[in-house]
């Protein structure tokens, strides 16, 4: 109908290893440890063959009321992972094919104005999203054999206000869940969770100029990741810290 709409697609797709993972050639490390390994691409390498399906239903109401839900199944041949492993008594980042993976998520998305709620919210527009995503890898062992740089649960919400046609400002949080996941029988990894708040001011002082205040980051939420790898002679474990800081601006936007 004119509101409602579905939607189905059926996708088989064909991804192409990076160049730079097929050059056998290594890149030495002086100081070789399981954080600091020698990298080495993988010639032998296959592309990644993925066959998916995709389903949603989407609302687009008179009232500026916007939503929608979607479901995704998706079945990978030949994934491809980063392994880390000691090869002649040297530690290696080698890409390798590891067998067949599945993945699956839902969506749920939602905009409106929040004079929908209350009289005096006609300037104020809502927005969400929520994803949250399930993954497997059959040559992992369980548990946690979960893609590498798949979130399991993402989210974001923003509110945005217009004041009048000069004026109007916009707030935006973003939650990216962490967690341990395995690449392989010896190598896991944990990432910390990742939480951001950014917002802006915009001032338009004619048709031809606009002024902008940004705070990016403000939060300032530092991030940590573990890498650790087990094996029946040797457990090694490296840590990363990476801070965070804020970002504080002014822009003058000018139309020649």
């Amino acid at each position: 109908s004119k509101e409602n709409q579905v939607r189905f697609a059926l996708a088989r797709s064909f991804k192409n290893p990076e160049a730079s993972d097929l050059i056998p050639t290594k890149f030495k490390s002086l100081n070789n440890q399981f954080a600091y390994p020698e990298r080495s691409g993988n010639p032998f390498l296959k592309p990644e063959i993925a066959l998916g399906l995709d389903a949603g239903f989407e609302h687009f109401g008179e009232n500026g009321l916007k939503y929608s839900a979607s479901v995704y199944l998706k079945k990978i041949e030949n994934l491809i992972h980063h392994d880390i492993s000691q090869i002649d008594q040297r530690w290696v980042d080698l890409p390798v094919n590891d067998g067949n993976a599945q993945a699956r998520g839902l969506e749920l998305d939602a905009k409106f104005p929040l004079s929908i709620l209350f009289e005096d919210g006609k300037n104020i527009e809502f927005r969400a999203n929520v994803a949250r995503n399930w993954s497997s890898v059959d040559n992992v062992p369980a548990p946690n054999n979960r893609f590498a740089q798949q979130a399991r649960l993402c989210a974001n919400t923003g509110l945005d206000y217009k004041a009048n046609d000069n004026w109007s400002a916009s707030a935006s949080y973003t939650f990216t869940s962490g967690g341990s996941f395995r690449l392989s029988q010896e190598n896991s990894r944990y990432i910390s969770v990742s939480r951001r708040l950014d917002a802006f001011v915009k001032w338009k002082l004619n048709k031809e100029t606009t002024m902008r205040f940004v705070v990016r980051n403000l939060l300032a939420q530092d991030n940590v990741s573990i890498r650790q790898y087990v094996s029946s002679t040797l457990t090694t474990r490296s840590q990363e810290f990476s801070p965070s800081f804020r970002q504080i601006g002014v822009s003058l936007e000018m139309k020649l």
